[in-house]
Parts: C-alpha cells; sequence; structure tokens
C-alpha cells in the first residue's frame, strides 16, 4: 500500500494536519501541468509552495492525520506515486 511505501519517512500524529508532495518542479510550467493532472483526476485541494531555492512544490494541502494513508491510495490509484508526505507548518 502507499502508507507501507511511505511509513519510514513520517510518523502521524492524531489531530495533525500534512502536505503531500507530488512533485517539485524549478519551471512553474512543469508544476502547473502536474496541478492540472491532479485536478483532472479529481483532487482538488491542491497549493504551491516556493522553496527558498524557488523549487515550486505541488502538493495535497491539508491532509488530517487520520486521512493521509486513504489519500496516499487514492492518489497512488490515479497513477500519481511518488509522494512525500510532510508535517504542515501552521
Amino acid at each position: 500500500t502507499a502508507a507501507e511505501r511511505d511509513k519510514a519517512s513520517v510518523t502521524l500524529l492524531n489531530g495533525k494536519y500534512y502536505d503531500i508532495q507530488l512533485g517539485a518542479f524549478a519551471n512553474k510550467a512543469n508544476a502547473k501541468a502536474l496541478a492540472q493532472k491532479l485536478v483532472n483526476a479529481g483532487f482538488t485541494d491542491l497549493s504551491y509552495q516556493t522553496t527558498k531555492s524557488g523549487m515550486v512544490r505541488v502538493v495535497v494541502r491539508r491532509v488530517a492525520a487520520a486521512d493521509v494513508e486513504d489519500t496516499q491510495e487514492a492518489l497512488f490509484d490515479k497513477g500519481f506515486t511518488d509522494q512525500f508526505v510532510r508535517l504542515r507548518k501552521e
């Protein structure tokens, strides 16, 4: 499962929210193209995050800890296999 594939990278904490990163790009047009594919697949709660180095991350944002594994599975089932889960900074 997606949860097993990602289990080592983050410990989910109840009551916390997470972002699931699906890509990071130097070119914002590439980030927008991935975001459009996600929208077309039914994922709409997306965000762009720009790093200090200028990379643009595409994330499914603010996923509750209880929903992270199901969201990862849904993404994986739609072909979005590169995923990185990060605790959301509020």
